[in-house]
């Protein structure tokens, strides 16, 4: 909501491109380099993992999920784990690749998904990691 503020003060004042400089500069966008570095970094660290890559494809429809549905996907390919584990891998992920999973708290169910602005971005990187031909086995 603050970015969109953000944007329509600067438009109704006339900045134009200077308005995108300064929205860089308060860190509301991202250059490309930044983007390719935290895609990559997202891509090593769900390499050869087929759990964690089964996460983040389901997060990649970009639909809620909740840490139940992820651990059930998740136990397809490691009987081992549990909701801590996947809690651990959904706070990677922010943290790997900033801003991009939405959580959602309501009482006793939390539910996370992709924000719909990195849907695209976050497929692309499931089908590149997907097709890799080095994958762990479990």
């Amino acid at each position: 909501m603050l970015l969109f503020n953000t944007i329509n003060r600067l438009r109704s004042k006339g900045e134009g491109k200077g308005g995108l400089i300064l929205l860089f500069e308060r860190g509301f966008m991202k250059n490309e380099a930044e983007i390719s570095r935290e895609k990559e970094a997202l891509k090593r660290f769900v390499i050869g993992d087929y759990a964690k890559i089964a996460i983040l494809e389901q997060l990649a429809k970009g639909e809620w999920c909740t840490l139940g549905e992820l651990c059930r996907i998740a136990k397809n390919y490691d009987k081992y784990i549990g909701p801590v584990r996947v809690s651990t891998i959904l706070l990677y992920i922010e943290k790997i690749a900033k801003d991009i999973l939405e959580k959602s708290e309501g009482g006793t169910l939390i539910k996370w998904r992709v924000k719909p602005e990195k849907v695209k971005v976050i497929e692309e990187c499931v089908e590149e990691v997907k097709t890799r031909s080095y994958r762990k086995t479990i």
